[in-house]
């Protein structure tokens, strides 16, 4: 019976000993073999949710024109290129994840002026043209607030047409069984630009311009300036009033 007494500390102490020797590093291995596993199984996921997009681009481009495909993608005139990378330079700036930006092109009259019934006559050459631009970003509350300012205060002429604001839920672990969330902003927003297309210069138009010069208005205006310079000595050293702060 002492035996037994004696015996069984010695066993459990092995067995712990076992335990921390080789079992819990074994249990350890397949812990990290399978969050190796689920991150593997996400990249797998993404890869072949991208795979999907390319054979769908594929096939667009292969049963409908596929110049007309890629074009939609790429700005009309240099005023939308513009547009778009003041866009892009301000997402940047301000943090925020741009999730999509449709632009449309369209000319419209400039005020006062009355469309006709036939769009043939209208002369658009010289009328006041419009992008629209439609602005899906992502981010919190700040960086869209930033953002929305930076929009409103670009150089070009610009209207806000709506704004919408909504909340999303997303997943802010990259372990997929894993229940923490995190909420984020997503906003919709409308500007119209506007901008006056370039025309050449005439030389038509310039016959009556009026090429005299005033010189009584630039003669007042030297009266405003210094034309003297101070005179240089043989040993070059500028000679002029002396430094009231020299002793």
């Amino acid at each position: 019976m002492r035996l037994k007494y004696f015996f069984l500390p010695v066993i459990l102490i092995l067995a712990a000993i076992v335990f921390w020797a080789y079992i819990r590093p074994e249990i350890s291995s397949l812990q990290a073999a399978r969050d190796d596993y689920n991150l593997n199984q996400q990249i797998l996921q993404n890869v072949e949710s991208k795979k999907s997009a390319l054979e769908t681009l594929s096939s667009k481009i292969q049963t409908d024109d596929g110049s007309a495909l890629v074009l939609n993608y790429l700005p009309s005139n240099k005023m939308e290129e513009k547009i778009i990378g003041d866009v892009n330079y301000i997402a940047s700036n301000s943090g925020v994840f741009l999730n999509n930006l449709e632009i449309v092109s369209s000319p419209s009259p400039a005020p006062g002026v009355i469309v006709p019934v036939s769009p043939a006559d209208v002369k658009t050459s010289d009328a006041l043209q419009n992008i629209q631009l439609t602005i899906t970003a992502e981010g919190d509350y700040n960086k869209l607030k930033t953002f929305f300012d930076a929009v409103q205060r670009m150089s070009l002429l610009n209207t806000v047409k709506s704004l919408s604001i909504s909340t999303v839920e997303k997943n802010s672990s990259s372990d997929p069984a894993a229940t923490q969330s995190a909420v984020t902003i997503v906003s919709k927003l409308v500007v119209d630009f506007g901008y006056l297309k370039q025309v050449k210069a005439d030389d038509k138009k310039l016959a009556n311009f009026n090429s005299s010069i005033d010189n009584a208005t630039i003669q007042k205006l030297k009266d405003y300036t210094s034309n003297s310079t101070p005179k240089v000595s043989m040993e070059g050293i500028v000679s002029g009033s002396s430094n009231p702060f020299l002793p």
